[in-house]
């Protein structure tokens, strides 16, 4: 019952903060780029929500414990194309002052079908991310289900943080907004 009553505490002052701070915003324009105002801290915490989640903790520590220290070498790849995307492609994000999109940034270049082509598979992409995520639950809650009669507080604070990791990923990529583009002046 307090579960129930703490989640549900949570979420009314989350929504409630989201309605104070939105009150000022007259387009999906303000909405989305916040008059182009986030700091470095903003954004770097915004990139690590929407890259550092359960998969990223758990599943890379499962990879250093089942294959060994090999794998931490693979995983420099991802800090590498991070990297390169921060050197290369992030700069000229800036050419495109006013768009709030990857799907307008298509627009412009190849016209609107692309524009519609690329929202697609935005959303196919991510419905793919969520599917494999509420799978990964599922059979987490079945091997917790398995070794012992109910959960636990922990059981159930580690698993309502895996959801949020989820949804702040899933939030974070559906709605299509890169953080670097917020950030360009």
């Amino acid at each position: 019952m307090w579960d129930s009553a703490i989640i549900i505490c949570y979420l009314s002052v989350i929504l409630l903060v989201g309605l104070w701070s939105g009150r000022g915003m007259k387009s999906l324009q303000e909405f989305s780029v916040s008059h182009r105002s986030y700091s470095s801290m903003v954004i770097f915490a915004t990139l690590s929500a929407s890259f550092i989640g359960g998969g990223f903790s758990i599943g890379n520590a499962e990879k250093v414990f089942s294959l060994g220290i090999v794998s931490i070498v693979a995983l420099w790849g991802f800090s590498l194309k991070e990297i390169l995307v921060a050197k290369f492609i992030a700069p000229r994000t800036c050419n495109f002052p006013n768009v709030i999109s990857t799907g307008d940034i298509m627009e412009r270049g190849y016209g609107k079908a692309a524009k519609v082509v690329t929202g697609f598979f935005s959303v196919l992409l991510c419905a793919g991310i969520v599917g494999a995520q509420v799978g990964g639950h599922g059979i987490y809650l079945l091997q917790v289900s398995r070794h012992q009669t109910g959960l636990g507080h922990l059981d159930w604070l580690q698993y309502c943080n895996h959801i949020l990791n989820g949804w702040l990923d899933a939030g974070g990529s559906v709605n299509g907004h890169h953080p670097v583009l917020r950030a360009c002046h």
